[in-house]
Order: structure tokens, then C-alpha cells, then sequence
């Protein structure tokens, strides 16, 4: 038996009053991130399980979007500017990441060597940081040109992720150690 969920996204004001938003269709609305300005990006599943990504206006417009040839589209960080970052699957379920630009263009981000790729973070320069996957998750910058350049934390055996950009390309995430199975966090600085 396929059981309904209902889990909406809401926006708390700075006075304590809430309002939720969903977009359409949405049985669970899953919202990332809110930036300067109050517009918020997430993901969210539709009433036939599929993933697709938002984008919700400070004037409470919403706009869904997919990326082209996805199966599943998931939003993960919103810069000031308006431009989205986040990752989608296609019908063979590789993994890519994504910049949605304010015009609504969509580019890949898809390292060479890589098999699964996930961005997480953007920041207002439009520099995206995230995984990507060989034999373990490696981390990556992509600039705003275009030009990607990968990094791993020294003795990073277990991996490198990173999740979060700052204005400057400072970038925080974690990373493990394979021989005692522990993961830290970690500070890149630019």
C-alpha cells in the first residue's frame, strides 16, 4: 500500500509568524536554502515520486524546474544573485551537477574521470564547489569560466566533500580517514 505524504516547506518571518509554500503537485517539499534577499531553493517530490527543484521569489512566485535528460532534479544552494547549484540523475542514474543560471539556462557539471557528481555549494561569483566520484569522492572547484580544478584533503583516504562556498572561495565540507572509518571537517582557504 502506497502511503500519501504531506511535508510542506515554510518561511519563518523575523516577527515569529510562519507561512508555508509548496510547489505544485508536491507531496514533500524539501527546501535547501534561503538567501540575502529571501528567495529559497530546495526540491521537492511530485504525487508520482519523481524529484524535480524549485525556485521560490521573495514575492512568493514559485518555478519548478528540471534539468534536461534528469530523471531527478535536486536543488542544493542559491546565491544572491539568483543562480541554483545542485545535482540530477538520468535514466541510467548517473549523477551530475548543475548551475542554473538567472535566465534559467542550465549547464553540467560533469569532471573528467568523474562517475557520480553532486555540487553542493555556490557562491556569488557563480563558483560552484561539490564531489565527484572515481574510486572515492574527490572535491572540486568550477569557476565561473568554466574551468574546473579537483582537490583532496592530505590523507583524505576516505574521501573529500565538500558543502559550502564563501564570497571569497573559502570552502568548508568533511573528509575520512579509511583506517579508523572518522571524518573531519575541513577549511580550504582560496
Amino acid at each position: 500500500m502506497d502511503v500519501q505524504r504531506d511535508v510542506h516547506g515554510y518561511l519563518r518571518a523575523t516577527d515569529g509568524t510562519f507561512k508555508s509554500f509548496d510547489p505544485p503537485d508536491s507531496v514533500f517539499t524539501d527546501p535547501a536554502i534561503i538567501n540575502k534577499r529571501g528567495a529559497i531553493a530546495g526540491s521537492y517530490e511530485d504525487n508520482q515520486h519523481a524529484w524535480h527543484a524549485f525556485a521560490r521569489a521573495t514575492d512568493g512566485t514559485i518555478t519548478t524546474f528540471d534539468a534536461p535528460n534528469s530523471n531527478s532534479t535536486h536543488a542544493t544552494d542559491l546565491n544572491d544573485t539568483g543562480e541554483i547549484t545542485g545535482y540530477y540523475t538520468d535514466a541510467q542514474f548517473n549523477s551530475y551537477g548543475f548551475i542554473r543560471k538567472v535566465d534559467g539556462t542550465m549547464l553540467t557539471i560533469d569532471p573528467v574521470g568523474s562517475a557520480y557528481v553532486v555540487a553542493y555549494g555556490i557562491n556569488n561569483d557563480g563558483t560552484v564547489t561539490g564531489l565527484y566520484e572515481t574510486d572515492i569522492a574527490h572535491g572540486f572547484i568550477q569557476h565561473a569560466d568554466g574551468t574546473i580544478k579537483s582537490f583532496d584533503v592530505k590523507g583524505a583516504q576516505g574521501g573529500t566533500t565538500p558543502f559550502a562556498i564563501g564570497g571569497k572561495g573559502a570552502i568548508a565540507g568533511w573528509f575520512g580517514y579509511s583506517d579508523d572509518g572518522s571524518a573531519h571537517g575541513f577549511l580550504r582557504s582560496h
